[in-house]
């Protein structure tokens, strides 16, 4: 993280010979500075903005430490700020239109080649979705970045609602739609206009035209009963379809840790502590940091370790501990087992669907359904937020949004109450 600007009196004349010689820096915006160099008998005014490899400087003339401002031989305060909007503006036009001009479209790209060597292989990434619904749309693909503005991006969301796509779609492909137009302002601010960053916000605010928030699928919290009937089937389903308990194996992965699919999927043999009862959760590739985090320790019962040993035995140790079989086609008809790998997300929908069924759960019930029961039983059983968060690879603040009335419900729970986790989880 850089240092925080210190910033100077510079507006004055008596404030400036205050001042000792040497560099002072006064902020026009986060990425522009003006600058002054105090000098034994006067100054000088210059500029700086940042750029991916550091900062470039422009000088601006002499500051009306000793003569009086004129505009051009002297510059007074008000004049030397003016100059340097005017300078940065004049030189980002020009790497502007030395490079490749930017659109939309490229950025679109640029952000599905950035999601594709961060996410797992078969997950369904923000690309396909932009491909469709921005890709498409020449009134928004073709515009320039450095022309985008909030009327381009409002008159796209109102194309997009007359798809009478589910309103947690087009909220999923208008972030993903804001996250590759921000991501393309950051990589390239020395070449777009400052104000960008204020277009994709206005565009993107919501308005009176969005449907509320309760129009959203709400979390499915599980009841124990409910648990043990979808443990049950998973098992059930995985002997009926051969499927040699692969498929039980991950939804009992699913249900023990609280974990997304995407963490489970990469999850290696080496991180399958049995001696100390616990999984070595791998954390999810979400945000902006590049550094990578460490795993998340969750603990898990005797009677998943003894599943899950069954599942790790004669495995090498960097190996996906959850694993399913490929396969491939045999003299163009016949479909045989290829090879075993990691799972894909798309491989888990219909089993799923099909073990809910079974278990008699409703429709909407889906994987992720596992995920916030697991969090929502923490939380009753007396955890505290910051524990639970750490569990389940989140921030304390996402908990508390998404979860805040089993927060509240939890002093309402002795420890025997409904916020116990079962005590077997393998569905026995």
């Amino acid at each position: 993280m850089g240092r925080q600007l210190r910033e100077a009196q510079l507006t004055t004349r008596s404030a400036r010979q205050k001042l000792a010689e040497g560099w002072h820096w006064r902020s026009i915006d986060p990425d522009i500075h003006l600058g002054y160099r105090k000098a034994k008998r006067s100054g000088r005014w210059l500029v700086r903005w940042r750029v991916p490899e550091g900062y470039h400087r422009a000088d601006l003339g002499t500051a009306d430490d000793v003569m009086d401002a004129d505009g051009v031989n002297s510059l007074d305060y008000s004049q030397a700020l003016s100059m340097a909007r005017h300078k940065v503006r004049e030189q980002r036009e020009k790497k502007r239109r030395s490079g490749p001009a930017m659109t939309v479209a490229s950025a679109c790209d640029a952000y599905d080649r950035l999601m594709k060597s961060r996410k797992p292989e078969g997950t369904i990434l923000p690309g396909q979705r932009l491909a469709k619904h921005v890709l498409t749309d020449p009134n928004i693909s073709a515009v320039l970045l450095a022309d985008l503005t909030a009327a381009h991006i409002r008159d796209w969301r109102r194309q997009l609602r007359k798809k009478a796509l589910a309103e947690t779609t087009v909220r999923r492909i208008s972030n993903d739609f804001r996250a590759a137009l921000n991501t393309a302002r950051r990589e390239h601010r020395s070449q777009l206009p400052s104000n960008l960053a204020g277009e994709i916000k206005d565009g993107f605010e919501i308005t009176a035209d969005d449907p509320p928030a309760s129009s959203e699928r709400p979390n499915i919290i599980l009841t124990e009963d409910q648990l043990r009937a979808l443990l049950k089937a998973a098992k059930k389903i995985d002997n009926e379809d051969n499927w040699e308990g692969d498929l039980y194996h991950l939804v009992l992965g699913l249900a023990a840790t609280g974990a997304r699919f995407s963490q489970l999927a990469k999850l290696p043999v080496e991180w399958f502590q049995e001696k100390f009862k616990r999984l070595l959760v791998p954390s999810s590739r979400k945000g902006r940091s590049k550094r990578e985090r460490l795993p998340a320790p969750v603990t898990i019962g005797a009677d998943v370790i003894e599943v899950l040993a069954h599942a790790a035995r004669d495995r090498g140790p960097c190996e996906p501990l959850f694993m399913c079989w490929s396969y491939t086609r045999e003299n163009g008809l016949d479909w045989r087992k290829f090879k075993r790998r990691a799972w894909k997300r798309a491989e888990l929908t219909k089993p799923f669907k099909k073990i809910a069924d079974h278990a008699g759960l409703p429709r909407e019930v889906t994987a992720y359904a596992l995920r916030h029961t697991s969090i929502a039983r923490q939380l009753l059983s007396g955890l505290p937020v910051r524990v639970v968060a750490a569990q389940h690879d989140t921030s304390s603040e996402m908990i508390e949004r998404y979860y805040s009335k089993y927060i509240s419900y939890a002093a309402d729970y002795g420890p025997d109450g409904i916020g116990l986790l079962p005590v077997s989880w393998t569905g026995s």
